[in-house]
């Protein structure tokens, strides 16, 4: 995988997760008595961390080009004939597993880090308790709303161009490593 392969939607992705980590380790770190510059160390370092185990992920499934493609083909697009069957069935098996029970654990675990934030913020907490009890709750309950709202309603499409792979592919296409 190519770094100039990423367009500029996968680098604003890239970026936001970067900063949110970023972000969360230094508020983290400054709970500490820690100098401002190791905090703000702290905070580029797990934003730079994060930013790299991203784009090795869009590298483990043959790159950022072909993790778009295939998002696209699920979402109503043109077969991504250049992405091998063999990752299509992977793929698509991925993303019906997850989508089918992450959205349930994300909005599970919102609630339960969102019940006690809530009690935080009636409380008098000082700004860094707050956010660090709101973070992790607001994120969970974000990627909950994403997957119920953006990817579920393409799930009946997964499960048919799954099944649609596995009748006409070979069996060298679809068994494991």
């Amino acid at each position: 995988m190519h770094l100039r392969e990423i367009d500029l939607g996968g680098w604003a992705r890239a970026a936001a997760v970067a900063l949110l980590c970023g972000f969360a380790a230094a508020v983290f770190a400054s709970r500490f008595a820690i100098p401002v510059s190791t905090v703000v160390a702290v905070g580029i370092g797990a934003g730079v961390l994060v930013t790299v185990l991203v784009v090795v992920a869009w590298a483990t499934i043959g790159g950022y080009a072909t993790q778009r493609a295939l998002r696209e083909w699920v979402r109503g697009g043109p077969e991504p004939v250049a992405v091998p069957a063999r990752r299509r069935v992977r793929w698509l098996a991925h993303f019906i597993d997850r989508t089918s029970w992450f959205a349930w654990l994300s909005a599970v675990l919102a609630v339960l880090f969102l019940a006690p934030a809530v009690s935080q913020l009636a409380g008098a907490s000082d700004w860094q308790d707050v956010v660090l009890a709101l973070f992790p709750g607001v994120l969970w309950a974000g990627i909950a709303v994403h997957v119920f709202a953006v990817e579920r309603r393409h799930l009946p499409r997964a499960r048919a161009l799954y099944e649609e792979e596995l009748r006409t592919a070979t069996w060298q296409d679809v068994r494991l490593p």
